[in-house]
């Protein structure tokens, strides 16, 4: 029941994520930008702004987004009274909102395997092979719960929703900012 608990309090969130990924996945993949000195072909442009650029960024935004809620959520929608009244530990409510969250992302980072090769179908063109979007998903389900985990851990220690948003995003960009010094 608390696996239920927490996909009904996190759902709207995931279908939205997925939702958005979808969406921008499917423009950057049907609709390729111009490259007017021909560098790159189309399976090459459709992995660098997949894996390497705005569709991965998103990704990690939306990992991190996913990551938000918690106790201290409940307690800001005056809700907390009824979850820690249910009979079961903190850490299993934690630890349960923990593993639905991880699976949550999971499915999140098989997105581009799965749609990739369609959406390149589509637009008439084609994907290397299924195998390697695979691959790259591995590489997202490792990499994003890293990410999850931050958006976990702010999300339980700064309270509501658009402070832990704004902090999630604040991290994510100063490491991005003292990668490139």
């Amino acid at each position: 029941m608390l696996c239920y608990k927490a996909w009904r309090e996190s759902r709207l969130g995931f279908l939205l994520s997925v939702a958005a990924l979808v969406f921008f996945l499917g423009v950057y993949t049907m609709f390729p930008r111009i490259d007017p000195l021909h560098r790159y072909t189309y399976t090459q442009e459709t992995y660098l702004i997949t894996y390497r650029g705005a569709v991965r960024n998103i990704f990690i935004v939306l990992t991190l987004l996913l990551g938000m809620g918690g106790l201290l959520r409940e307690r800001s929608h005056h809700a907390v009274g009824f979850t820690l009244a249910l009979p079961v530990s903190r850490f299993k409510l934690v630890a349960t909102r923990a593993g639905v969250g991880v699976a949550e992302m999971a499915v999140l980072a098989l997105v581009p395997a799965l749609l990739l090769p369609v959406f390149t179908g589509l637009s008439h063109h084609t994907y290397p092979s299924f195998a390697q979007a695979l691959q790259f998903s591995a590489v997202w389900i490792g990499c994003g719960t890293i990410f999850f985990a931050a958006g976990f851990f702010l999300s339980s220690v700064v309270p509501g929703d658009y402070p832990t948003a704004a902090a999630c995003l604040i991290c994510l960009l100063d490491g991005a900012q003292s990668r490139l010094l």
